[in-house]
């Protein structure tokens, strides 16, 4: 049979407004993100890379949807938001180069509801040293709870998101049901936070 490796934006929750990730609010106001570039995968209409860019993040949001990406690059223009910018990219294609995740390139990348396992060495490639990945998505309990999204290949396994990050340093996790403020009641995810190798935290602060 066929293994599917992918999870597309179809499978997100429904949004209701333009509100930013919970989680990912948290995470900043909580200094855990380095100011700087940041990365916005799988953007859809593009709420967290919107929030990053008013927070003074120098934002790159990427997603295959190029109406949703015209649509964030006129949001971002009405905002007054020059350091945000969109680039339409098939993230599921077949190839082994991955142009669209230079190396050491960003400080921050973020990916919510969105699941494609053959990125996740790309990703952690784009981090600097000491830069940040935040990932939120579905767990398999989302899918037998709820049936949601459609196909479980689309869910997390238990523990998976740790097996796929495992060069990174953990910061924080979490697998459970968790209300992320928009769309119909709570799902089923796991939250990361996680870390690239490099000169530690206290040794900047010894600085």
């Amino acid at each position: 049979g066929v293994k599917v490796e992918r999870s597309r934006m179809a499978h997100q929750p429904q949004q209701t407004d333009q509100a930013p990730s919970l989680f990912l609010a948290q995470q900043l106001q909580l200094h855990r993100l380095p100011k700087g570039r940041a990365l916005d995968v799988a953007a859809g209409s593009g709420r967290n890379a919107l929030y990053l860019a008013s927070h003074g993040f120098q934002v790159d949001a990427m997603d295959r949807d190029e109406q949703a990406m015209a649509q964030l690059a006129a949001t971002a223009k009405q905002r007054n938001l020059p350091n945000l910018t969109v680039r339409t990219v098939d993230l599921e294609r077949k190839t082994e180069e991955r142009p669209e995740f230079p190396k050491q390139e960003y400080d921050v990348v973020v990916v919510f509801f969105y699941l494609h396992r053959a990125l996740f060495p790309a990703m952690i490639d784009a981090l600097k040293p000491n830069g940040v990945l935040i990932y939120e998505t579905f767990t398999i309990d989302n899918y037998m709870r709820h049936r949601h999204p459609r196909r479980w290949e689309f869910c997390l396994a238990h523990n998976e998101l740790l097996r796929l990050t495992s060069t990174l340093r953990v910061l924080s996790y979490d697998e459970g049901e968790h209300d992320d403020g928009y769309g119909p009641g709570s799902v089923f995810t796991a939250r990361l936070v996680a870390q690239q190798t490099g000169p530690s935290s206290q040794q900047h602060e010894s600085r």
